[in-house]
């Protein structure tokens, strides 16, 4: 599990698959988690040539830019899916 690898765990004690990661080439939610190192949204999965996507800033990015830089290879952890949709509606 990438989020007991990383040391992440929900701190209501929810199963850690439910840890949520940002694609690392872009700021998209990650859906896979390949090579032991590396979180990719489907489309950066798709793509074989795949390149950073500059983050488009405070306004525009769904994690207000405040994460490592697309493609520095640092995963960020986006905290408990349960929680955050939980606190959402």
């Amino acid at each position: 599990c990438a989020a007991l690898k990383a040391g992440k765990t929900c701190p209501k004690g929810h199963d850690p698959s439910l840890i949520e990661w940002k694609c690392e080439y872009c700021c998209s939610l990650a859906a896979w988690f390949c090579w032991g190192t590396t979180h990719m949204c489907d489309p950066c999965h798709e793509n074989q040539a795949r390149r950073e996507v500059t983050c488009l800033g405070a306004g525009r990015c769904p994690w207000a830019g405040k994460h490592p830089k697309n493609g520095s290879k640092e995963a960020f952890c986006l905290g408990c899916s349960l929680c955050r949709h939980a606190v959402s509606t």
